[in-house]
């Protein structure tokens, strides 16, 4: 490879080079890629997202009390007669192996059911009949039914309903915590926008009173001007880099506070971080009449919590009630001296038990129950009352903010014109000063105006992004 080649090479590799370095550096965040990665990233929207997991996971919950259960015994005794009130000698030992096994099931109506079998080995000294060893067998069928206090499962439809509405509230609430983190975030975001926005337009202001610095100083040689308008000028660049460099500052702190909703390494600032423009080209905002009370998360957990304590209220009440249950079992026993034997004949109503019967129970603790009763009612009564506070509450921040995002609007509209009539304002003054018909007190006072003008509309335009994003809290979006 010649020589010439080889410079070509390196020069063009020293290019790509700088170019991929340059892209690097300039690297752009825009406003959806950040959000996206403050919810993959922010740990406060995990630790939300996983309370909100375990809150849609535990709603089948109360469900979980009315599956069906299975128990099983296993029992071995050994016991010697006393031969009191008894068929057998004084001292007689009795055998027995027990193997049991149930399922039953609680209903939500206030049934309860059981099927039981029993099977039992036993071996007794000096029984003639059926014999020292035989087996004893049993299979019975229970049924149970409240009729009072749980009729019809009116307690434990209310216990259900209120466990649910707990967890409904646990899980709107959650909700609402990711969107009030996501708000936030953007709302760094576009005070991040602002800060850069902010130091690039003071950067401007401040070129442009250096050049009337410099003019100013040639025409001092020239004993052309006053050396007060050289001082002047100085002061007003000096005041500019001041306020350059805490507007520096305050980019560095906005770009802090925006990295902390993501999970950087510590000490990351990524400085250089492009962002998108706080412009905004379209005003036309749809703002509706009203808003729609299920889009606000925050409204209907306090909604579940208001059928939570009401539900509440309702299964203290019942528990003041006395407990009447009616019940009915159908046994089938059978002793034989075989186990095949026996279970034939268990099936058989020739040894059957038939059982009907009403059992009440009642409370005697009545008026320490009626305290908690009237408490919960109370409790009740005052979720009613934060539910509608709550959402008149809402009401009015939507009516609140629904007037400053159209106040700001029109804010940007004037402010747009106002900088473009303080622009023109400007290069016309400059055009005279050049021409030695004005005085560079006028043009940097110009040049005030015109930063002042540029940074009430940057102010203008990331209010109205903020004041947007807390609007879609009411919109469902």
């Amino acid at each position: 490879m010649s020589l010439e080649s080889r410079s070509v090479s390196f020069f063009l590799a020293g290019i790509i080079f700088v170019s991929f370095a340059s892209f690097a550096s300039a690297k752009t965040l825009n406003i959806g890629e950040y959000l996206e990665k403050v919810q993959q990233e922010n740990l406060d929207v995990q630790a939300s997202r996983h309370r909100l997991q375990s809150s849609e996971s535990l709603k089948s919950q109360p469900e979980l009390m009315y599956q069906p259960f299975v128990d099983f015994q296993l029992n071995y005794s050994d016991a010697k007669d006393t031969g009191v009130m008894s068929f057998q000698s004084s001292g007689a030992e009795s055998k027995t192996v027990l193997f049991a096994g149930a399922l039953r099931k609680d209903w939500m109506t206030g049934t309860h059911t059981s099927i039981n079998h029993i099977i039992q080995k036993k071996e007794v000294e000096g029984l003639a009949n059926p014999g020292e060893e035989y087996w004893r067998n049993s299979l019975s069928l229970k049924v149970e039914q409240d009729l009072w206090r749980n009729f019809l499962g009116q307690e434990n439809r209310s216990g259900t309903r209120r466990i649910q509405a707990e967890l409904e509230a646990m899980s709107k609430q959650e909700k609402f915590m990711i969107q009030q983190i996501l708000i936030q975030a953007e709302a760094s975001y576009w005070n991040y926008a602002l800060a850069i926005e902010s130091r690039k337009s003071l950067e401007d202001s401040l070129k442009r009173s250096s050049e009337i610095l410099e003019w100013n100083r040639k025409r001092l040689k020239l004993n052309v001007v006053d050396r007060g308008d050289v001082l002047q000028s100085e002061a007003q660049v000096l005041r500019l880099q001041q306020s350059l460099e805490e507007s520096k500052r305050n980019e560095k702190a906005a770009l802090r506070s925006m990295l902390l909703n993501l999970r950087n390494e510590e000490g990351e600032e990524r400085e250089g971080l492009e962002v998108d423009s706080l412009e905004i080209k379209d005003l036309k905002f749809e703002i509706p009449e009203s808003w729609d009370e299920a889009a606000r998360s925050d409204l209907e957990a306090t909604r579940s919590r208001m059928r939570a304590a009401e539900e509440d209220s309702v299964q203290t009440r019942s528990s003041l009630l006395p407990d009447l249950n009616l019940y009915a079992s159908y046994s089938g026993n059978a002793a034989e001296l075989s186990l095949s034997k026996a279970e034939e004949s268990t099936l058989d109503n020739s040894y059957r038990t038939y059982e009907v019967g009403v059992k009440l129970s009642i409370p005697l603790n009545i008026l320490g129950q009626n305290e908690v009763a009237v408490a919960k009612r109370k409790q009740a009564l005052a979720a009613a009352m934060d539910f509608n506070q709550k959402k008149r509450s809402l009401q009015s921040q939507f009516l609140d903010l629904r007037d400053q995002i159209q106040e700001t609007l029109e804010n940007i509209k004037t402010a747009q014109q106002l900088k473009k009539t303080e622009s023109e304002k400007l290069k016309h003054e400059q055009k005279r000063f050049k021409q030695g018909r004005s005085t560079s007190f006028q043009v940097l006072s110009f040049e005030e105006d015109l930063a002042r003008a540029d940074l009430e509309l940057l102010r203008l335009y990331a209010l109205a992004r903020n004041l947007r994003s807390q609007f879609r809290l009411f919109l469902g979006n």
